[in-house]
């Protein structure tokens, strides 16, 4: 197998909105990030509006060998000198803590846990062991860092300010207004949606394999070419529900900070993208083994296609970027799965509907006791809204070994 990745990179998408609307567990949540196959579909999506089906064909295509030509993680929350990452499901700072808020970790916090080097509460920040004022902190805090990180933090963050530790707000409501078709009467609601801080961005990586600059058909762009492309289209477009409204609009960057974290499979890995095992990896223990963690989630939602109505995807299970999976060194990890309710109606599901499910794999030794690895779970019924097109809620459920 040839080496990968080639290289590394890592992407901001600078928010020309604070609003972003994601909708999980029944529309009645919402979340702060873009999962990683909402981030696919949507680039699948774009891209067909630029170059026309054979740009959605090729992407499909191309993931069914033995080297794909890039994977990509979420797209996830960061301030101007941090980036966040899904907490290992694996890692709890302690028995009993309420992990339900507890959802993201610093970049050397996860890159000391994937080493598998021990993390006291008191090398973190905010700690639940330390003085009055940064107990509190930590109950509202839905991040942790290392406390030598401490400094990376805007200055008011630095000082605990609870306000500006007020990062994003997941259940913001905006007022809203429809008219009816008849009579021209009005009505008032709210709309769920999160709401993010001035200083908050997110930021996404894409690994390149040795086919990155290949063309993705004759005449084509090349891999690298067509994605960044299609990242700059998508920044215009927006992503998830509100677009005609300026939700979600981005503008890309470049994060000249290279990832600190190697991207390789190994015996254990944690993902950095949600991922859909293969029967081979299910059998060979990918969820079963008793140092696996994860969440699932079943995703469900509505798929843009040009020139037809917006149609519904068939629900997919899936496991939740964070999870610890076992590899055994195996690669890539995960398929794309084709969400069409029907294949064989080609009026209305004309080609596949991809559901993006290869693993972003990063080298996981972090093996804390069985005792610490705690969960709160909770569960609801995939509900689907034309307006999300490919960003479609989920239900939820926790698994941790005993």
């Amino acid at each position: 197998m040839a080496a990968f990745p080639d290289s590394v990179t890592v992407y901001r998408l600078r928010p020309l909105t604070r609003f972003l609307r994601l909708r999980v567990a029944q529309g009645e949540e919402t979340v702060e990030f873009i999962p990683s196959d909402t981030l696919f579909a949507a680039l699948v999506a774009v891209a067909a509006e630029q170059w026309g089906q054979r740009a959605a064909a090729a992407l499909g295509e191309a993931f069914g060998g033995s080297e794909p030509p890039f994977l990509l993680t979420g797209a996830f929350p960061a301030l101007p000198h941090l980036r966040f990452f899904p907490r290992p499901a694996a890692w709890s700072p302690g028995p009993g803590k309420a992990l339900k808020r507890l959802r993201w970790v610093s970049e050397g916090l996860l890159a000391r846990l994937a080493r598998g080097e021990p993390v006291k509460d008191e090398d973190l920040f905010p700690s639940e062991g330390g003085e009055e004022p940064e107990r509190t902190l930590a109950k509202i805090a839905p991040v942790r860092l290392l406390r030598a990180e401490r400094s990376q933090l805007p200055r008011p963050m630095q000082r605990g300010d609870l306000a500006a530790w007020r990062l994003w707000d997941a259940a913001f409501q905006r007022p809203a207004v429809v008219v009816s078709r008849g009579g021209g009467r009005t009505f008032l609601y709210d709309i769920a949606m999160a709401r993010y801080g001035p200083q908050v961005s997110w930021w996404a990586a894409f690994a390149w394999g040795a086919r990155a600059e290949e063309t993705a058909w004759p005449s084509g762009p090349s891999w690298r070419g067509l994605i960044e492309s299609a990242l700059r289209a998508l920044g215009d477009r927006g992503i998830g529900g509100m677009r005609s409204r300026g939700g979600g609009a981005f503008q890309l960057e470049l994060d000249s900070t290279p990832l600190a974290l190697s991207v390789a499979s190994a015996p254990y890995v944690v993902t950095l993208s949600r991922y859909h095992p293969r029967e081979d990896e299910l059998e060979a223990g990918a969820l079963s083994d008793p140092k696996a963690a994860y969440r699932l989630v079943t995703v469900g939602g509505w798929a843009a296609i040009p020139g037809r109505p917006d149609q519904p995807r068939r629900p997919i299970g899936m496991v939740e970027a964070g999870a610890v999976l076992r590899a055994d060194g195996r690669f890539p990890l995960g398929t794309l799965v084709d969400a069409r309710l029907n294949p064989k109606d080609l009026e209305r599901f004309p080609h596949p509907l991809w559901r993006y499910g290869l693993a972003f794999p990063i080298p996981w030794a972090g093996l804390p006791p069985a005792s610490d690895r705690l969960s709160e779970g909770q569960a609801g019924k995939p509900e689907s809204d034309p307006e999300e097109a490919s960003d479609g809620p989920v239900s939820v459920a926790d698994h941790h070994p005993e």
